[in-house]
Formats: structure tokens, C-alpha cells, sequence
């Protein structure tokens, strides 16, 4: 899944580009999302919705520097692999259950 950032002059969504500051990330599986571009032939967007897309996008904006926000399932996946402390949970519009964040450290 392209990671999106919240464009702060236009705000609207685009895709993130590798950057060394501020490089916090959420991270989510999910079964679903939709893809496609939208717009006219001068200007042309790409985007992905979907629930998936939403609650990763609340993981992403709930990280702090320099970590990652991945939800149980993804620990699930990897655990042993890396070690990951649980956060508070995080509420969801639209969302009856909260989700439960684990955080990864970038950098010790």
C-alpha cells in the first residue's frame, strides 16, 4: 500500500516521498481498497480508499517521530522479528471496536 501524507498548503492527499525528516508511518492489513485515478486529462489524480486506507491513515497521523504505528494483525505477522510495545488504543470514526497500535522504533 502507497503511504499518503496530508498535503498542509492544499490540503488534500498525495503520495509520500522518502524523506529523512519526519518519518512517521502507520501500517495496517486489511482485505480491500480501492484504486484509480479521477480528474481531467490536464490534471490527473491517483487515490485509494477504502476503510484499510482510513485507519492507516490514523495510525500514520498518530505516530510520533521517528516511529511506526502497526495494528495487531501486522505484529501478529512479524513478531519475533521485531519487537513492538503496544499503545494506547486509538478510536476510529466509523469504527465500533478502537484499534490497538503497536509501536516500532526507527531508530533505538
Amino acid at each position: 500500500m502507497i503511504p499518503w501524507r496530508r498535503r498542509q498548503d492544499k490540503g488534500h492527499a498525495e503520495p509520500s516521498e522518502a524523506r529523512s525528516s519526519d518519518p512517521d508511518r502507520g501500517v495496517l492489513l486489511g482485505p480491500r481498497v480501492i484504486s484509480g485515478s479521477s480528474g481531467a486529462e490536464t490534471r490527473m489524480d491517483h487515490m485509494v480508499i477504502g476503510d484499510n486506507v482510513n485507519v492507516a491513515f490514523r495510525l500514520e497521523s498518530n505516530a510520533g517521530t521517528e516511529e511506526v504505528l502497526i495494528s495487531e494483525g501486522v505484529y501478529g505477522r512479524i513478531r519475533g522479528i521485531v519487537v513492538a510495545l503496544e499503545r494506547d488504543p486509538i478510536f476510529v470514526k466509523n469504527r465500533v471496536k478502537p484499534v490497538q497500535p503497536c509501536s516500532v522504533r526507527l531508530r533505538a
